[in-house]
């Protein structure tokens, strides 16, 4: 079979070089055709070649040639390339200008055509003296040249006598002169018959590529996912693009004469390039295991350079390279043959279809480079080559497309059983699922962008909002929403319906439980998308939560009563710290002391935190959040607590606390007695007093308490790692210092807020964060430190919102030390909103005003990315005054 495949390519080849065209005699020899005995009838074309009179770089008018004037450089032939002429000035010339002359005799009963094909930049004819219409304008260098290419015909009609046919040519505009098919002289029915077919062929080529470029890209339209159809397409436009400029019938310039010489080039020659680059990729995007991917991406550059250089340089430049890509396209093309008798060894699909109109197209474009450079002398056979590509295409995308139908219809089939099948089934499911959906305890409803109820809700829906529902009905109206939540709710509605914000964001707004009468309600919501993803509808799904509600706040009182027994002691020092400051404060009630009050409160609120009593902690903040804050808020807080520990007193058993009563070691009793004992007498008494004082020293974490776990809860509610680091806390101190230490848990609160990123912004500091606590005492002050290693203090945040609280100026010149000490002050707070857990500008006052009461000192030093130190010194109160560092020593907890 392959030999028999072979054999016909040969016989193909063999014929093709036979159809080259009649080698027509030149007549002219010495500058003059005898035409007279010529029989028109018989012979229908003569071909004007030969030894025409030739004048270089002369351009001479008949009447000149008559007078004798010019200078006759000798023979040669017009439709010649000025590098073959036998005169050595002429033949390194590309460019210049002449003057061709010849005389003939014909018979003159007929009148004939005279065929001047593209032969020059400019052409100027005369027949017996008289000019006919000019090609361009002739010119002695490129400023007076003006270029046209256009096939050009001269009705002509013979004197009995001598005739003459002059032709001026120049070229400045091209690489080189040649007639394109020769001067021919004939008969008017011949010449115009020849070019009336070269046009219609043309013009059907034309027409029916563009008709297949147009249809392959739609094809690709489709199917993106498909480039076959792609490059066959831009193959198909770029040959018809071609066609119109360097088609036989010359469309371009027969519709637009008047069309730049140079346009027409750059036509000519980008639509070969395109042409080949496209039909390359084809054949690699067809049969990738068969052509190498790496020859495409090597023919991709090659013309994308050539393609440049097309547009960026004059006719008489890439014409150079001409010969050099003719070499690569038969190169490549020779590679393509290859491997689509590979393909079509290995049975691909269409290989031999393609392999058969790409023989054509190949062959045929092969004996035309062969033509154009005068190897061979035959008819162009691009049309034929053309066709036999196209059609072969045409039949391989029928073949799959008839598979395509097949594959729709069998498909087809097998749906419309499938359906049956199914619509059955989906009955069957949906009576399922709305026999499920009524008899569910939670509900499933649909709102719209108004919160009006769609309808389709489930049965469950009524007893759940214990009404009859109806569609149309307001959703937040049903639920008894208040009226700053209801705002809310339909401001997130609003948001969830436009998109413009993470339709997260927008839900989140959506309280997720709600009291009806002495019910709770659960709230969960999505957002349902139609099939252009716009949101068209919110989805709800209700439940009852009382029950859910009522675990959750066991388990909250759980927690707590946990929390305070593990801290059982630090919750006596801090029940009895509260008592005395709330004596206090109710009397700055009377004074209406703002400030105090809500210091009092926000510290409260802290150490309450830290004891997981959240109840209260949400109480203290709504009071905040009130303009003024009166007494009877403060009574209202000291009732819910009295309350609370009242109704736990049994599990708590706190029982009382007095001051006058501490719990001492009994080591440090016997130490004592010893000391009395052996070495005290009666005028040292007031040592056994002093000594009695030491003993009423508490450590430093009955005073702190659960901070650390508080710390760590509270990083853990807003996503971070935290590691709570405290060092001394087991040192005994004066419980006048317990003002200061109470008020330590706004520095870690700000410190967990603010200070401490989240894992993925902390970089190279590890996810973890840090937060260390140091007590210490020196000679002379109890020492306390405060670090963390988050981002530090926002400077710049600083000073804008001194500036705006009118504390500063723009014009203070204010050092990094300078700005810290803002955050001191009464109301100061950089938060953009207040929360539960900071926000109010109250803590780090409340702070910075216990120190000073104890007449101590506070530091900050900030490192920007690295985290911030607060250093407090307090001056040695009480006991610790007495210098009896031994003793200390005796009475640390270790």
């Amino acid at each position: 079979m392959r030999t028999r495949t072979w054999k016909n390519l040969l016989i193909l080849c063999l014929l093709l070089l036979g159809m080259h065209e009649a080698d027509s005699n030149a007549c002219a020899r010495a500058g003059f055709c005898d035409l007279s005995q010529v029989n028109w009838d018989q012979q229908e074309v003569q071909a004007l070649a030969g030894e025409w009179q030739f004048y270089w770089n002369q351009l001479i008018t008949p009447a000149e040639l008559a007078q004798g004037k010019g200078q006759r450089t000798g023979y040669f032939s017009p439709e010649s390339n000025w590098a073959k002429a036998p005169f050595p000035e002429v033949a390194a010339q590309s460019q210049g200008y002449a003057t061709y002359h010849l005389e003939f005799k014909a018979r003159s009963d007929q009148a004939l055509t005279l065929r001047v094909p593209e032969m020059a930049s400019a052409v100027r004819v005369w027949f017996n003296g008289k000019e006919l219409d000019p090609i361009g304008k002739v010119g002695t260098d490129a400023n007076t040249e003006v270029a046209r290419k256009s096939l050009t015909f001269y009705d002509l009609l013979p004197g009995p006598e001598l005739n003459t046919i002059t032709i001026q040519i120049s070229n400045f505009s091209r690489l080189s002169i040649g007639a394109k098919g020769g001067l021919m002289l004939g008969p008017n029915r011949t010449i115009y018959r020849e070019y009336q077919l070269d046009l219609v062929r043309d013009l059907i080529t034309v027409g029916a590529i563009f008709i297949m470029a147009f249809y392959h890209f739609y094809l690709w339209g489709i199917r993106k996912s498909r480039y076959a159809p792609l490059y066959f397409g831009l193959y198909c436009l770029a040959v018809s693009i071609r066609t119109l400029t360097a088609g036989e019938g010359e469309i371009l310039t027969l519709v637009f004469p008047d069309t730049p010489l140079e346009l027409q080039f750059k036509t000519e020659y980008a639509g070969m390039t395109v042409g080949f680059f496209a039909l390359t990729v084809l054949t690699s995007e067809l049969y990738p295991k068969e052509f190498s991917k790496y020859i495409s991406y090597m023919v991709a550059v090659i013309c994308a350079l050539w393609l440049v250089m097309i547009l960026a340089t004059p006719a008489t430049i890439y014409p150079l390279f001409l010969r050099f890509m003719q070499m690569v396209i038969a190169i490549v093309g020779t590679t393509q043959f290859v491997s689509l008798g590979l393909a079509c060894a290995r049975k691909r699909e269409g290989a031999r279809i393609f392999m058969a109109g790409f023989s054509m197209f190949f062959l045929a474009g092969l004996f035309d480079i062969l033509a154009a450079n005068n190897v061979i002398q035959m008819m162009p056979l691009a049309h034929l080559g053309t066709f036999c590509i196209v059609f072969s295409q045409a039949i391989i995308l029928s073949k799959r497309f008839d598979q395509a139908f097949d594959r729709v219809e069998h498909t087809e089939r097998e749906l419309r059983q499938l359906n049956e099948v199914l619509e059955h089934k989906v009955e069957e499911r949906t009576d399922q699922i709305n026999t499920i959906l009524n008899n569910v305890s939670s509900g499933f409803l649909l709102i719209d962008r108004q919160g009006r109820i769609l309808p389709g809700f489930t049965e469950s829906c009524h007893g759940l909002l214990g009404a009859k529902l109806q569609a149309g009905q307001i959703l937040p109206e049903l639920i008894q929403l208040g009226d700053a939540v209801r705002r809310s709710f339909r401001v997130a509605v609003a948001q969830v319906f436009e998109d413009n914000m993470p339709t997260e964001v927008s839900l989140s707004q959506i309280p997720t439980r709600v009291k009806l009468g002495a019910k709770t309600l659960g709230l969960s919501c999505v957002a349902l998308r139609n099939h252009e993803q716009k949101i068209h509808a919110v989805l709800f799904t209700i439940h009852d939560a009382t029950d859910l509600q009522e675990a959750e706040y066991q388990v909250h009182i759980n927690t707590m009563l946990l929390n305070i027994i593990q801290e059982k002691e630090s919750f006596k020092f801090f029940l009895h710290d509260y008592r005395e400051e709330l004596k206090a404060i109710l009397l700055e009630t009377e004074k209406d002391n703002q400030p105090a009050l809500r210091t009092f409160l926000h510290t409260l609120k802290g150490n309450l935190a830290a004891f997981a009593i959240h109840d209260l902690v949400g109480h203290i903040h709504q009071i905040e959040s009130l303009p003024r804050v009166e007494k009877s808020n403060i009574m209202a807080i000291a009732d819910h607590f009295e309350r609370l520990l009242h109704d736990h007193e049994k599990v708590l058993r706190l029982g009382t606390f007095d001051s006058q009563i501490v719990e001492v070691n009994r080591d440090d009793f016997l130490a004592v007695e010893s000391y009395a004992r052996h070495r005290i007498k009666e005028p040292d008494r007031q040592n056994i007093i002093n000594l009695c004082h030491k003993s009423r020293l508490m450590t430093i974490h009955s005073y702190i308490g659960p901070l650390e776990n508080g710390a760590v809860n509270l990083a853990q509610r807003l996503g971070k790692n935290i590691r709570c680091e405290i060092e001394g806390q087991s040192l005994r101190v004066d419980e006048q210092y317990s003002p200061v230490l109470r008020n330590l848990v706004h520095i870690i609160r700000n410190a967990v807020d603010h200070g401490i990123e989240l894992p993925e912004d902390r970089g190279d500091k590890g996810p973890e964060g840090v937060i260390r606590l140091q007590f210490a005492f020196d000679s002379a002050a109890f020492c306390i430190a405060v670090e963390d290693d988050g981002a530090g203090l926002n400077l710049e945040k600083i000073r804008e919102k001194a500036q705006k609280l009118g504390v500063a100026s723009a014009h203070d010149r204010m050092s990094d030390e300078d700005l810290t000490r803002y955050i001191l002050l009464q109301g100061f707070s950089t938060a953009d909103s207040t929360s539960l857990i900071s926000g109010r500008g109250v803590g780090m006052a409340a702070v910075h005003e216990a120190v000073q009461k104890l007449q101590g000192t506070l530091s900050i030093k900030n490192q920007v990315g690295h985290g911030v130190r607060f250093e407090i010194k307090l001056p040695l109160l009480g006991t610790h005054a007495l210098g009896v560092q031994d003793s200390l020593r005796t009475l640390q907890i270790v």
